[in-house]
C-alpha cells in the first residue's frame, strides 16, 4: 500500500495517495516495517508538497530520513535527499536554488545510470555462471552411465588419454572386472534383475572407492576402476569389492560374483599397455575358476 501510495503521489493522484499512506502507516509501525514506514512518509511528503503545504512536506521527508538508521538502504537515502532538495527549490524560488537543484538532479540521474549498468553487469555475470553450470552439467552427463551412475566409456577414454599424455599421476592401478555368468542371470531371472545386479555392483564399487578413484561401467557387464594406489592397495580394494558383490542378495537363489584382473601403471606404459595387462589377468582369473582375483 505504501509503495502504491508513493506511485500515485508521483502521478498526481494525491487524494488516493494520502488515503493509502495514512491507512498503511499504523499497521506498518505496529509491525515494525520500517521500509514501508519510510515509503509512506515520502508519499505523504509528495502529497503535501503538491498541495502547497511545504512545511508538512518537509516534516514527512524528515520523518522518513530519521528512520533510515533502521535498515535503510543507500538508494532510499538518495531518494529522500532528492525530495528535500526539490522542496528547498520550491520553498526558496531563487535562480541559485534552481541551479543547485538541477545539479542534484543531474547527479541523481548519473547515479541511477550507474546503478542500471551495475545491475546489467550482475545479470550478465549471473547468466554466464548459469551457462557455465549448465555446460558443466551437460559435460558431466556425457561421461556418466545412466543405468549405474558410474563413469562411461567416454570417461574411460579420457583417462586412457591422460595416461598416454603422461598426465595421469602415479601411483595408479587399474581393476578390470567381469560379472561371472551374467548372461545366465539375464536368461534365468530376467533382464530387469540383470539391471538390478549391475546397479548393485556399482553401489559396491562406489562404497569402496575414494574421491580420487574413478569407477566406470566399461561395457555391458564389464567394469573398470582407476585407483590412485599401488598394486598391494589395488589388490586390497579388489578383494573388498569381490566380497561385497558376493554379499548382494537380489533374488532367491541368486549368487553374484566377479572376476577381477589387476595391473599397475608403470613409467613408460601407455594406456593400452595398462589395459592389456589388466585384461590378461582378468582372463587368468576366469580360467582359474572365476570369482577370484589375478594380478
Amino acid at each position: 500500500m505504501a509503495t502504491r501510495a508513493l506511485a500515485l503521489a508521483k502521478l498526481g493522484e494525491t487524494a488516493e495517495a494520502r488515503r493509502l499512506a495514512e491507512t498503511a502507516l499504523p499497521g506498518l509501525r505496529q509491525g515494525e516495517d520500517f521500509y514501508g514506514c519510510r515509503t509512506a512518509h515520502v508519499a505523504l511528503g509528495v502529497v503535501h508538497r503538491a498541495e502547497g503545504d511545504l512545511a508538512g512536506a518537509r516534516r514527512e521527508f524528515l520523518a522518513a530520513e530519521q528512520l533510515l538508521h533502521i535498515g535503510g538502504r543507500t538508494e532510499e537515502r538518495l531518494t529522500i535527499r532528492y525530495e528535500l532538495a526539490a522542496l528547498a527549490r520550491e520553498a526558496c524560488g531563487t535562480p541559485e536554488t534552481g541551479d543547485l537543484f538541477e545539479t542534484v538532479r543531474d547527479q541523481a540521474r548519473e547515479l541511477w545510470q550507474v546503478r542500471l549498468e551495475r545491475v546489467a553487469m550482475l545479470r550478465q555475470a549471473q547468466q554466464r555462471a548459469e551457462l557455465e553450470s549448465e555446460r558443466a552439467r551437460a559435460e558431466e552427463a556425457l561421461v556418466h552411465d545412466p543405468l549405474t551412475g558410474l563413469g562411461n566409456r567416454r570417461r574411460f577414454d579420457q583417462l586412457m588419454a591422460s595416461i598416454d599424455a603422461g598426465t595421469q599421476p602415479l601411483p595408479t592401478a587399474l581393476l578390470l572386472m567381469d560379472l561371472d555368468r551374467f548372461k545366465a542371470i539375464n536368461d534365468t531371472y530376467s533382464h530387469t534383475v540383470g539391471d538390478h545386479v549391475l546397479r548393485a555392483v556399482a553401489r559396491v564399487l562406489l562404497a569402496h572407492c575414494r574421491t580420487e578413484d574413478v569407477p566406470i561401467r566399461y561395457a555391458g557387464d564389464e567394469f573398470t576402476v582407476f585407483l590412485r594406489t599401488d598394486l598391494s592397495g589395488a589388490l586390497a580394494v579388489a578383494e573388498r569389492v569381490r566380497d561385497g558383490v558376493r554379499a548382494c542378495r537380489l533374488a532367491p537363489g541368486l549368487t553374484v560374483s566377479v572376476s577381477v584382473g589387476v595391473a599397475q601403471l608403470r613409467p613408460g606404459m601407455s594406456g593400452e599397455d595398462l589395459f592389456r595387462a589388466a585384461d590378461h589377468h582378468l582372463y587368468e582369473a576366469k580360467r582359474g575358476g572365476r570369482d577370484r582375483i589375478a594380478a
